[in-house]
């Protein structure tokens, strides 16, 4: 799946979080201690800076020495050396860097937690930094449930006509249409169904290309998949005192569409029909299809230190140590 991000709080019970369209976009990770005076930890060096002369002045900040004896790899389990000089790491990014060209296809990272908050510290469980995930191909597995759009018997292609956009609009279209293609997320298509497609602005005032499926949705048969009720996750919260919360990015684009209707998801642009090879946001079951494959994929720890609602994850604990130990099994599924 894609890499997550995850906000971590202690001291309180969080909202477990609704559903909120993409862009599970990128992804953070900050833990919230109650000690709000505590110093962040440091961030690790970046092994490309060859200047590792110390600072000094105003300016100079102690940092005590590290006891390489004492470090575990957080990616074999080898104590001796950070993860970031793992041999196992290094070479999994070499068979990355060396694989064929087409192959290759760019993944965006998150967005950037604020490093000189001192109510925040940093994660210590990731086993990719930002500049791997670029190296990493964007990977769509295929899994036990496909994406179907089941249609009311009857029901005839519906065509409909492009939106307008103004010239700065456009450039944005073709932008992300670019960048979609890229991925394999949509292919041109010569379907008889059309949908339009607009933008619509996001809290960070990025904008967000959405395709208008209410005709669409309208024809097809829903899915009665049962959604949680978000009141009654609070009840398997009691006694928590430590808590992290997952934001899936692009999580709907984790699964694939049935093939006979991938046509159905045509959507017309100024630049050409095109149609998605994953589920889309916008369709009316998409929701409930995530729900079931999260559920599929939690099942073993629902209900005893995490709650899933859509592409939200709550990971909660009792203690620091005990959430450490929670968190690296939740990542570790969803690797």
């Amino acid at each position: 799946m894609s890499r997550p991000g995850f906000q971590n709080r202690s001291g309180g019970n969080p909202k477990p979080g609704g559903h909120h369209n993409n862009n599970h976009s990128n992804n953070n990770y900050v833990h919230h201690n109650n000690n709000f005076n505590r110093a962040p930890m440091r961030a690790p060096a970046n092994n490309n800076n060859t200047n590792t002369a110390p600072r000094t002045g105003s300016n100079a900040v102690p940092v005590a020495p590290k006891d390489k004896a004492t470090i575990t790899c957080y990616e074999c389990g080898v104590v001796g050396h950070c993860s970031n000089e793992c041999p196992k790491r290094l070479a999994k990014i070499a068979a990355n860097t060396s694989a064929p060209a087409q192959q290759q296809r760019r993944v965006s990272t998150g967005k950037k937690f604020t490093p000189n908050n001192p109510n925040n510290r940093s994660g210590r469980l990731f086993h990719m930094s930002a500049e791997e995930a670029q190296e990493a191909p964007y990977v769509v597995l295929d899994r036990d449930i496909e994406f179907i759009i089941e249609l009311i018997p009857g029901t005839g292609p519906i065509a409909q006509r492009a939106y307008s956009m103004n010239p700065a609009e456009l450039v944005e279209l073709k932008k992300q249409l670019d960048d979609m293609l890229e991925k394999g997320l949509i292919q041109p298509s010569a379907s008889p169904w059309r949908s339009p497609v607009l933008f619509v602005d996001k809290k960070d005032g990025a904008t967000r290309l959405c395709t208008d499926y209410r005709k669409l949705n309208d024809v097809t048969i829903k899915n009665k998949y049962p959604l949680p009720k978000i009141e009654d996750m609070f009840d398997q919260l009691t006694g928590a005192t430590v808590f992290s919360k997952i934001d899936l990015r692009t999580g709907y684009h984790q699964l694939k569409i049935r093939a006979t209707d991938i046509p159905k998801t045509a959507f017309t642009t100024r630049y050409g029909l095109y149609e998605y090879n994953v589920m889309s946001y916008g369709l009316t079951n998409a929701p409930a299809y995530f729900m079931n494959l999260m559920n599929k994929i939690f099942m073993n720890f629902l209900d005893k230190f995490v709650v899933v609602f859509i592409e939200d994850i709550l990971i909660y604990s009792k203690s620091e140590e005990e959430h450490e130990q929670h968190l690296e099994i939740i990542l570790e599924t969803l690797r």
